[in-house]
């Protein structure tokens, strides 16, 4: 047996003889390496906590020796925590004379097994050699925190508040929202709260976290939460399907989500579905999408002028008079992004050698050499410009290279994770050197980097100065192709790129005014099948959007009609695409897709005599499911199509409202945006204006919707004739 595979987990106030004698009974069935107990194996070290995380993540077995003191510390519990997200079996047991009690425990323990050894040893011996891991408890892509937190008390506890109940032990099942404008700390407190104790304790099944901003992949997102609470990938055909799935894995489990960044309702919904027992907390600058979720609301505005101060002075000795730096940050608008900044650009000068005073100094002059007065509140323009002119200060600090390789980050796209090895082929440098420049723009708040993940995120408001600065000498169009240079594009190339590369590359090749090379891609089977297997279906559907020529909406039209065999079947794709668009062998483009996919056939093989598969191009675009009664009636405006149904029984029967219901789908996507239900009959027509839709049932009743946020605006009743 390997050792170290089973930790003890106990309070020592009154488990410690029992967890003695039960590491010595263990070492004689297992060896005397086997078993890992603190008053053995800590002796003498300084960073006890690492020391624990370090143990549990090299075993199997948390054994937790379950008396009154272990139940109630708060040691005890961030170990069997920490034990669960890892992957480690947690086996509680009961030691006589010391009563559990079964209201102070987590509802995942108390639905378990609790071992009474003096009954079940051989059983529990039994156990602790099963090789299958239990699943893990995620704490998934939640932001570190930054080095030096400043605590925003207000708004924090209010958000605790709301999702735990009084005694702050359980969860309560809510969706909440921090609103407010770019780089006022939003993203930072949802972080705090994931990484308090009593939310990890009291959402005992995972804390999940997920960023949208302006242009997400939905599915993409979807796939990444789904993988992260089942330990499997999935391949959803479309967002529809990505929210039921993940909806039916977070039933019965007490999960908070956090939905960071929302730009659009549209993708928020989604993440929405399900979940009884499930916490959302959404991060957004736009109150109407915060409304539309039905959610608490918290605004987040300037910080109080104590919190600027402190987080201005964070990691700094502060002076006894900090008169002076009250009015600096008055006069970054206490704004917490650009406090982040002003902290970056002091600790800097006091490293150089600077005296603090020296430093503030120092940054007051490069403000006034850029005409920061002071930043205002109230308008979003005047914001931008004086954030701009703020980092434009701090970019001083850097030499010219390191500037040139700070503005040339704003060539990925935004609102990613970017990782590491796509840097290091933008920038030409190998993975040491790239991540040590990578740390020092961290270390200046320009990114956000996980050393972890190998990841770095841009804030939008700081990526919008980066892309001004990078076209002040270079076209964008050209730092495009500069990077597609980098990549290149043949075959021998794919199989280094990473996963951003693969999604993103039609991204870039549009930019870089390279659409035929796209095009090119695009026909070579080969490049289609290793997209498909490295990302999804959707993602070669979304590189077709940017041709507008027959042959290449006849391709697109193939992926689509063929997405929900090939999401299955990966080996399917060449001859699904082969099916639909064999009758259009005389497009020259679709010729050249089909003759590529001939070539790359192994003979002899088998194929139709006759056209069987719907061709692509046809009436048929795709099937929007989601009615259980016969459809009446149909509505479209733009990309928006509403359906209404209604029971084929006779007209004096009586329905639910589930029963007659109108259906608000994104027609091109197959995206199922709302269900609005509230007729108690037949739904027989509809009419649609803009936000607005009206419904006439056999009811009596008309009702006037808005149909982005599912709110009943009038009824208006009236007599059947």
């Amino acid at each position: 047996m390997a050792d170290e595979f089973i930790f003890i987990s106990y309070a020592r106030d009154d488990g410690e003889d029992f967890a003695t004698d039960l590491r010595l009974k263990l070492e004689d069935e297992f060896g005397e390496g086997a078993i890992w107990q603190d008053r053995i194996k800590m002796r003498g070290s300084l960073n006890w906590w690492h020391t624990i995380t370090d143990a549990l993540d090299n075993v199997r077995f948390m054994v937790l020796v379950a008396t009154p003191a272990a139940m109630a510390s708060k040691v005890v519990r961030k170990e069997w925590r920490y034990a669960r997200q890892q992957g480690v079996w947690v086996y509680p047991i009961k030691v006589a004379d010391k009563p559990i009690d079964w209201n102070a425990i987590p509802k995942w323990m108390s639905d378990g097994h609790f071992y009474d050894l003096d009954k079940e040893w051989t059983t529990f011996l039994n156990d602790l050699q099963k090789t299958d891991k239990p699943p893990h408890v995620p704490f998934f892509a939640v932001p570190d925190m930054p080095e030096h937190f400043v605590q925003r008390p207000d708004e924090f506890d209010a958000l605790l508040s709301q999702l735990l109940d009084k005694e702050r032990d359980n969860p309560v099942a809510i969706t909440t929202s921090l609103t407010g404008a770019g780089g006022f700390g939003k993203t930072t407190l949802a972080a705090a709260l994931c990484h308090h104790d009593d939310v990890q304790t009291a959402f005992d099944d995972g804390v999940l976290w997920v960023t949208l901003g302006e242009n997400p992949n939905v599915v993409g997102e979807l796939t990444k939460l789904y993988r992260a609470l089942t330990d499997e990938k999935p391949d959803f055909v479309d967002a529809q399907e990505g929210a039921s799935k993940l909806a039916e894995k977070l039933a019965e489990r007490d999960v908070l989500m956090v939905v960071d960044d929302v730009w659009n309702a549209a993708h928020l919904r989604p993440f929405l579905k399900g979940g009884d027992n499930c916490a959302r907390l959404i991060t957004t600058r736009f109150m109407n999408i915060a409304i539309g979720a039905n959610a608490v609301n918290n605004a987040v505005d300037e910080m109080s002028s104590e919190q600027s101060v402190a987080m201005l002075l964070a990691g700094v000795d502060a002076p006894e008079d900090k008169t002076p730096f009250v009015a600096l940050a008055e006069r970054l608008g206490e704004w917490a992004l650009m406090l982040e900044i002003a902290n970056a650009m002091l600790k800097q000068r006091t490293a150089l050698g600077n005296s603090l005073e020296k430093a503030r100094e120092w940054v007051e002059k490069a403000l006034d050499k850029r005409g920061v007065s002071g930043i205002k509140r109230d308008d979003e323009d005047a914001r931008k410009r004086s954030a701009a002119d703020v980092l434009g200060a701090s970019f001083d600090l850097l030499d010219d290279p390191e500037r040139e390789r700070l503005y040339q980050l704003a060539v990925f796209r935004d609102d990613s994770d970017i990782p590491l090895t796509s840097i290091m082929t933008c920038w030409s440098l190998d993975d040491f050197d790239s991540e040590e420049l990578i740390q020092k723009f961290a270390l200046y708040s320009f990114i956000r980097f996980d050393a972890e993940k190998q990841i770095i995120r841009i804030h939008d408001v700081v990526r919008e100065v980066l892309e001004g600065k990078l076209t002040e000498n270079l076209p964008l169009e050209d730092a495009h192709r500069q990077l597609i240079e980098k990549y290149r594009l043949d075959s021998e190339n794919w199989q280094n790129w990473d996963d951003y590369t693969w999604q993103n590359i039609g991204y870039h090749l549009n930019a870089a005014g390279m659409l035929d090379d796209l095009k090119a891609l695009l026909l070579n089977i080969d490049f289609l099948q290793g997209k498909l297997e490295q990302i999804n279906p959707n993602a070669l559907i979304d590189d077709c959007d940017y041709f507008k020529d027959d042959g290449m909406r006849l391709v697109q039209s193939a992926l689509r009609l063929s997405n929900h065999i090939i999401t299955l079947h990966l080996n399917q794709l060449g001859s699904q695409i082969y099916s639909h668009l064999v009758v259009y062998k005389e497009n020259h483009i679709v010729k050249n897709l089909l003759m590529n996919i001939e070539k790359s056939i192994i003979y002899p093989y088998m194929c139709l005599m006759h056209q069987t598969a719907q061709p692509a191009g046809g009436t048929l675009i795709r099937r929007l499911e989601g009615h259980s009664e016969d459809i009446n009636c149909v509505a479209i405006q733009d990309n928006i199509a509403v359906s209404a149904s209604g029971s084929a029984l006779p007209i004096d029967s009586v329905f639910t409202s589930d029963e007659n219901s109108i259906v608000v789908w994104n027609w091109k996507t197959g995206e199922r945006l709302r269900t609005l239900k509230g007729h108690s009959d037949d739904v027989m027509g509809i009419a649609i204006k803009d936000d607005f839709i009206i419904s006439a049932s056999r009811d009596t009743n008309l009702i006037v919707w808005s149909w982005k946020t599912g709110e009943k605006i009038h009824i208006l009743q009236g007599t059947f004739i």
